[in-house]
């Protein structure tokens, strides 16, 4: 009886143990949803094999945030995790005013972590003819956003000036779908990336 006591307490005490370092690695400093730079693949739950970009689509997060819902990662083999991206559900505004206070929203949980944004953006650039004319118009907004004429974007650090040892930027911006449906997305760039990426073919 007092060897069975024992066994579960054993086990009382692992699971204490699995729980608190669960708990310590999505509080991680510089790791959105509790992902951090380097993570490697045998640590992260991964729903799908990175492919020959190393995207990888997620499972599951150590730490899911409002409003995103689904969540993907840039990850090589020896190297981990080099870029975190999540974007949340779609959401029915009448205008753009409204995309821009939707935004605005998912940006404050951000600027509590890494402070004010460097940089922002809000305009229309409709000189592109082959993206279609006269996008720039209120009404339009969802399509112009769509054919990458209208931007709205958050931006935090850059590759000249990385945000922190860490990340190296972070974009947040609006984005639609293919029914022009509006969502948030967010691009957590780590300082890793370029050896994540593939060098270039040498011209022969």
């Amino acid at each position: 009886m007092a060897m069975k006591g024992i066994l579960m307490l054993a086990c009382a005490l692992a699971l204490v143990g699995c729980n608190k370092a669960e708990t310590d690695k999505a509080n991680r400093p510089n790791a959105p949803f509790g992902l951090a730079k380097g993570d490697l693949i045998p640590d992260i739950q991964i729903g799908s094999t990175p492919d020959a970009k190393g995207y990888a689509v997620m499972r599951e997060v150590p730490k899911p945030e409002a409003p995103f819902t689904s969540y993907a990662v840039i990850v090589r083999e020896n190297i981990g995790i080099c870029q975190v991206t999540a974007v949340s559900g779609n959401f029915a505004v009448s205008n753009e005013n409204a995309v821009r206070g939707r935004l605005a929203q998912a940006g404050q949980a951000i600027q509590a972590k890494y402070g004010s944004p460097t940089g922002f953006i809000d305009s229309c650039d409709n000189k592109d003819k082959s993206k279609g004319a006269g996008l720039c118009k209120p009404s339009l907004w969802a399509q112009a956003i769509a054919r990458g004429v209208r931007q709205y974007a958050f931006i935090w650090g850059s590759p000249a000036k990385p945000l922190n040892a860490d990340i190296k930027q972070i974009r947040l911006e609006a984005r639609t779908n293919e029914v022009m449906e509006p969502y948030i997305r967010a691009d957590y760039v780590f300082t890793n990336e370029d050896a994540c990426t593939p060098p270039a073919p040498k011209k022969q």
